[in-house]
């Protein structure tokens, strides 16, 4: 069961049928080629607007409204749009939120959001990050976020580039490694199977936070320090504890 996705099987063939997957998807043959179409797809739909809401955050709706009536939308939108999208074929994915060491006093800019992906084929998850059209590699591989975590804050050793499938912000490797490497404090997901839960892994001995920008509250159901479980497909790991 993947945990990480709420959408019924209907609701992902309608959205499979809608906005023509499988032919996005025609020729790639592995999860890979189909996490970097899918994420290429939705990086080009529409240029950043940090202000700008869809009327409801589903994948249908906020892609709908992108491609009918030219709106523009978050950071977290392009992780939604991409995630839905793959997991309509059949590729586990979700929005993941990032979040920065001084997210509860941070004037502005205190999390962003990514997507990450479940490669199948090689058994490991995939950070995309939608927005700017980047893959983050360690040593030529993929990476998940927690992994490029590790990589930055020195923790383990890497050869660090982007593999670009759109470089919307014309940067280099380094310039993007920079700007994320503040982003890279605490994760958080929602996991389902039942009930929705937001969890929060917190590495390295971290703060539990529940509030960015001064302002703005969240509840987190879990607050997880192993990245093992926080990366699990089991509800009752991920929540074991809660």
């Amino acid at each position: 069961m993947n945990i990480w996705c709420k959408y019924t099987e209907e609701y992902l063939a309608s959205l499979c049928s809608e906005f023509g997957l499988d032919r996005l998807a025609k020729g790639c043959g592995c999860d890979r080629e189909r996490i970097y179409a899918v994420c290429k797809w939705v990086s080009q739909l529409w240029e950043h607007d940090g202000a700008s809401l869809p009327s409801k955050r589903r994948p249908d709706v906020i892609l709908r409204e992108v491609i009918s009536e030219g709106k523009r939308f978050r950071c977290v939108e392009y992780s939604i749009a991409a995630a839905g999208c793959l997991n309509a074929l059949g590729v586990p994915a979700r929005a993941l939120t990032l979040y920065t060491e001084d997210c509860e006093s941070r004037a502005e800019g205190a999390a962003h959001s990514v997507l990450e992906a479940y490669d199948r084929d090689r058994g490991c998850w995939i950070m995309a990050d939608v927005q700017f059209g980047a893959v983050p590699l360690a040593n030529g591989s993929t990476v998940s976020a927690y992994r490029l975590r590790q990589a930055l804050h020195g923790s383990s050793e890497a050869d660090l580039t982007v593999d670009w499938f759109n470089n919307r912000y014309t940067m280099d490797d380094s310039a993007y490694f920079d700007w994320i490497y503040a982003y890279l404090y605490n994760f958080s997901a929602v996991c389902f199977g039942g009930k929705a839960a937001r969890v929060m892994l917190v590495p390295d001995k971290g703060r539990e936070v529940s509030v960015v920008q001064n302002r703005v509250h969240f509840t987190i159901d879990r607050y997880i320090y192993d990245a093992e479980e926080f990366y699990s497909f089991d509800r009752n790991e991920v929540m074991r504890g809660g």
